[in-house]
């Protein structure tokens, strides 16, 4: 092989690795598991607090929930924490809320904008919040 081809191709196989180098860095990054997440309402007549806020935390080696959830009246109930598992972006819990006898499991996924979680046969949207 020529001088001449043996530039060319050093060439070209620069320009590939320079372009597959490039595109990495602008791929989009995975989706964040902790955040704050919530659809809390206040109801406009009686004032009373619905809705619930699930914040998901990384610490002691697993991502932990600290998790509320209000039926009504002025004040945020206690909060229950537990274990998250977690497989790519889908997640599980059950928690035991302050005042119940049994234990609620939650399913879901976190995208970007928010957690979508299955419970009891029901589907609720929690909106991502910024820190």
């Amino acid at each position: 092989m020529s001088f001449l081809g043996r530039t060319a191709l050093l060439c070209t196989v620069l320009l590939v690795l320079s372009l597959t180098a490039f595109a990495q860095r602008r791929a989009i990054p995975p989706v964040s598991i902790e955040g704050t997440y919530d659809n809390l309402t206040v109801g406009r007549e009686s004032g009373d607090l619905e809705g619930i806020r699930v914040i998901l935390i990384d610490g002691g080696g697993g991502i932990y929930a600290i998790v509320q959830q209000a039926e009504g009246g002025v004040e945020l109930p206690a909060p229950a924490t537990t274990l998250v598992t977690v497989k790519g972006t889908d997640i599980s819990f059950s928690v035991k809320f302050p005042g119940h006898d049994e234990s609620q499991n939650f399913s879901g996924k976190v995208s970007a904008s928010g957690l979508r979680l299955r419970s009891d046969g029901r589907q609720i949207f929690l909106k991502r919040k910024k820190c």
